[in-house]
């Protein structure tokens, strides 16, 4: 071996070899691993639910298509998507209150004056396409007149 690394063409053969060896390896490994399969339906977002469990307050009550809401209360809206084979971006928005959390859960807090709030979300998958859905909540103005007094 040492007698190979004295003649230049050897030397720079070898190299040659050892080069294509990892870049063959390297190349070997990306295609074992599996590709995503690209969706060929845009995801379809079932609900956008509101909820209070999580902050022991009884300021919640569902109206029509949208929601009534206590002022300055916290709430996870979450969005339920169906058919999530394929790996899902969540994008929100709102127009009041104040909104934090990444992924299909959103915590809202809820402004502290009545308001009609109205908190979107845009999921797209890696295909590129994209649905949206709102939901609406109506910060009532009395929370202890709407909703009754809370006990627990």
């Amino acid at each position: 071996m040492r007698n190979a690394f004295r003649d230049p063409f050897s030397r720079y053969l070898i190299v040659f070899l050892i080069i294509l060896a990892i870049v063959l390896t390297v190349t070997g490994r990306q295609a074992a691993e599996p590709n995503p399969t690209i969706p060929e339906q845009p995801p379809n977002i079932e609900a956008l639910d509101v909820t209070k469990d999580r902050y022991g307050h009884c300021y919640l009550k569902t109206e029509g298509a949208g929601y009534k809401v206590g002022k300055g209360q916290q709430y996870d809206i979450e969005c339920i998507v169906s058919d999530t084979s394929g790996q899902l971006f969540y994008e929100w928005s709102h127009d009041d209150g104040e909104l934090s959390g990444e992924g299909s859960l959103a915590v809202w807090t809820a402004p502290d004056r009545s308001a009609m709030v109205t908190v979107v979300v845009a999921v797209s998958d890696i295909a590129g396409h994209v649905v949206s859905r709102n939901v609406t909540l109506d910060v009532v103005s009395c929370s202890a007149c709407t909703f009754g007094r809370c006990t627990g």
